[in-house]
């Protein structure tokens, strides 16, 4: 008979065991969990044998679907059959956006907040709006997955690296401009029909950074630019990139001023990929469609020339909305910054901001040497 395996604390100077467990042989581990592929119902909507991975996350590998659902979502929930007491998943990306098209695509998603596998009956693709279920896939009962740690993520169509160990893992952008002098640098590349777009700037945790396309070309103009402003949510503690549009110098009354899209009549064109604050410095990173449906609101990014940015770092209002910031050179572009969005190197980026530190902030405690 084999003999069980044995973990212990052990101090090498003492010739002491410290404590003990006992690893039975055979132990059965918990490990991820393939499942059917999606049922084929509507829309195209098809895969190869989905996957659990952790008690969070799914992994559905060769993803077809037309993108014609007018308000289709990933969509978990309990009972016999996919209905509308459900729940909707963020894309691979994150966003709750309608769902776009896929072709063939392997993708990850995540269920939202406290929700585990454990907790739904099946995982559909679903339209909101007629009620119509696309196709789904049932959840076993009998799971044994690992938690949700992060650490079991695997390659998709949007990854590199065959293992991403974090979740926070990302390739890095070639392209990088200092927008404001030791406080804004913005960093770009163009994937398909998106711009993907990393800011990373120094500022508080109650401030904003908007970046986006000025409202006339050869110099900063703010009205009519179209810009996005990144910030950390306290209240619900997010980051949040939001599509803005600003008519005039003014804070926004629901029509006119610095408003975003959503409320004069707009969307928010703007897909939230991650963010993180350390040291002072925040990294929001976002992507937007080069060229979207919303002629007034959005400006398009070109590819086959220059054309005049403007940024800004300021205070945050009441609803989380971009304040008024001052006009100096430090917290708003003044000089006409161009970007060449079709770049592979354009990087004139000096100071990566990471190795600044508030001499005003908390001052960390020394470290204790264990002998």
């Amino acid at each position: 008979m084999p003999h069980p395996y044995k973990l212990l604390l052990h101090s090498s100077r003492q010739q002491v065991d410290f404590g003990e467990i006992f690893i039975p042989p055979g132990l059965d581990v918990p490990k991820p969990r393939v499942l059917p592929e999606f049922k084929r119902l509507a829309h195209g909507l098809r895969s190869s044998n989905i996957s659990i991975l952790d008690a969070k996350t799914f992994y559905i590998p060769n993803l077809h679907y037309d993108g014609a659902g007018p308000d289709a979502y990933f969509w978990v929930g309990n009972g016999s059959e996919p209905n509308i007491m459900g729940t909707k998943v963020p894309n691979e990306i994150g966003s709750l956006e309608p769902l776009r098209g896929y072709q063939g695509e392997d993708i990850e998603i995540q269920l939202p907040g406290n929700l585990t596998v454990y907790d739904i009956d099946w995982l559909a693709v679903w339209c909101v709006e007629y009620r119509h279920n696309f196709g789904h896939v049932y959840i076993p009962k009998d799971l044994d997955v690992p938690p949700a740690l992060g650490q079991t993520k695997i390659a998709t169509t949007t990854t590199t690296s065959t293992v991403v160990t974090q979740a926070t893992s990302k390739p890095a952008i070639a392209n990088c401009k200092e927008l404001l002098r030791g406080k804004l640098n913005v960093m770009w590349e163009v994937k398909d029909d998106y711009v993907h777009i990393e800011l990373v700037g120094r500022i508080k945790e109650e401030q904003y950074m908007a970046f986006g396309i000025s409202g006339s070309h050869g110099h900063p103009q703010m009205i009519g630019a179209d810009v996005v402003v990144a910030f950390y949510d306290r209240r619900q503690r997010r980051f949040r990139a939001e599509d803005y549009y600003m008519s005039s110098l003014s804070q926004c009354d629901g029509k006119q001023g610095v408003c975003p899209d959503e409320r004069i009549g707009g969307k928010n064109d703007v897909d939230m990929v991650s963010g993180e604050r350390s040291h002072g410095v925040t990294r929001i990173k976002y992507r937007r469609l080069l060229q979207t449906n919303e002629a007034v609101n959005d400006r398009a990014y070109p590819l086959d020339r220059q054309i005049s940015v403007i940024a800004a770092i300021g205070p945050l209002n009441s609803q989380d909305e971009a304040n008024a910031h001052s006009h100096t050179g430090t917290e708003v572009t003044v000089d006409d910054v161009q970007i060449d969005f079709a770049s592979k190197n354009d990087h004139t980026c000096t100071d990566a901001l990471d190795s600044f530190r508030y001499e005003d902030g908390p001052q960390p405690w020394p470290a204790h040497t264990i002998l």
